[in-house]
């Protein structure tokens, strides 16, 4: 099962650090003469909708093939064309419909700077439609508007909740003589739980890959321990460098562990990300940083390990559950078929939108509403309910652009491996900041 999930966590990699490519085709100032809800007025015509989860991930496939019939059942009227991207291929074809102006009426896209955010100008501004009881039903609409608020102007609707969580291996923790309950409060308790795994022979940390993926996933994690939501937007905006004490702090648990040799070496060699994750699923380490759902997360541990064996834990010492929109639905301002176009962004995003969406395609919702299956593995359970109970801090580098990050991972390796220093670096970040602004 975890070999047959290689071809999708690289899916979700490159969805995540997708090109930040500059908006073509300007503001279409015409906003929908319409301003009224789905059920106001009776629908008609073609929606086509782009996607680049569809038929990439089977469940959410299946789950969106059901929701577009039941759309269709609600609005004989309309007809639908979903539509499947390539990841890697997406900005492209988004930049090409924007420059053209003709393209889909529907767009999933990234939530945060390497998506919605990155195609703004060529966007439909959503606020006259989106209605008080979306706003306060939905989390994550900071991700949604170019000044990274609740309160600005928005481009896309949030959807699903995608996080990072640390995994640990309880039988190996078993072994080390440490407890199974594990939950640091510090990072020094995780370097200290490190430590008694390699007294007992067992790898303390796995994961990594030589493109540097996960070296974004640890400043996210460093940066919710460290810092707030507010400095992860005043360094976006240019407030704070990058050559900042902020950042700094936020790298150290990282470094401070490979220096501790809590992290494997293997991970500057692995031709790809995913050999990490199969390194935790095979039992060939104890403690793994990846995601809340789709891959890389409790789906595809249990069934290696046993659910039984396997734990979770959240950054130590943080107030935040760190989680961000999976995605936003988005409606282009070319689009010929905005009422409808709106309607369907309403539907998927409702109540039983995300219900379905969670039943049938995994995918975590952003809705407090959405019913927490009985059967959920324990895994899946306490994400759910600390995003419930806790509030959520945006993952930190879907504020920012991917031309940064395409610097910094690489670079970062060369840091964690004693052959460049952190403040060069940083320093080359900030400049590729600074040419960007």
């Amino acid at each position: 099962m975890i070999k047959s999930i290689k071809a999708v966590l690289a899916l979700v990699l490159a969805a995540a650090f997708v090109v930040g490519l500059a908006a073509c085709g300007g503001s279409d100032s015409k906003s929908s003469e319409s301003k009224t809800q789905s059920g106001d007025k009776k629908l008609s015509g073609t929606i086509t909708v782009w996607d680049e989860a569809y038929r990439a991930y089977p469940g959410y496939t299946k789950a969106a093939e059901q929701l577009d019939a039941e759309f269709k059942n609600l609005h004989p009227g309309v007809e639908i064309k979903h539509v499947p991207q390539v990841s890697g291929k997406y900005a492209q074809v988004l930049r090409a419909a924007f420059t053209a102006r003709k393209g889909p009426d529907v767009m999933r896209l990234q939530s945060g700077a390497n998506g919605v955010l990155t195609w703004s100008k060529g966007l439909e501004p959503l606020d006259d439609r989106i209605t008080p009881e979306m706003r306060e039903a939905l989390s994550g609409w900071s991700m949604m508007t170019t000044d990274l608020t609740e309160d600005g102007e928005m481009f896309g609707v949030p959807a699903g909740l995608q996080g990072m969580i640390f995994y640990y291996n309880k039988k190996l923790f078993r072994k080390a003589g440490l407890p199974t309950d594990f939950a640091p409060t510090s990072w020094d308790e995780v370097k200290d739980a490190g430590e008694k795994l390699k007294a007992a022979g067992i790898q303390p940390f796995v994961g990594g890959g030589k493109e540097g993926f996960d070296n974004a996933w640890w400043l996210a994690v460093g940066w919710n321990t460290a810092n707030t939501d507010k400095d992860a937007v005043d360094l976006a905006q240019g407030r704070v460098p990058w050559t900042s004490d902020l950042v700094k702090n936020a790298i150290q648990p990282q470094i401070m562990l490979q220096n501790a040799g809590m992290l494997d070496n293997d991970r500057f060699t692995q031709p790809t990300f995913p050999d990490g994750f199969q390194a935790f699923a095979d039992g060939k380490g104890a403690m793994f940083l990846g995601l809340w759902s789709i891959a890389a997360n409790y789906g595809n541990f249990n069934p290696e390990l046993g659910e039984e064996n396997v734990g979770v834990f959240f950054p130590p010492g943080a107030e935040y559950v760190i989680g961000s929109p999976n995605n936003a639905w988005s409606i282009p301002s070319f689009s010929e078929n905005k009422d409808a176009a709106w309607a369907y962004i309403e539907f998927v995003t409702s109540k039983h939108g995300q219900q379905k969406l969670y039943d049938v395609g995994g995918l975590l919702p952003n809705r407090g509403d959405v019913v927490i299956a009985a059967d959920a593995p324990p895994q899946e359970r306490a994400i759910l309910e600390a995003t419930r109970t806790r509030p959520l801090f945006p993952i930190g580098f879907q504020y920012s652009p991917d031309a940064l990050f395409q610097i910094y991972l690489p670079e970062m390796n060369e840091v964690l491996q004693g052959r460049k220093s952190l403040d060069a670096v940083l320093e080359d970040v900030q400049a590729a900041a600074d040419k960007a602004k």
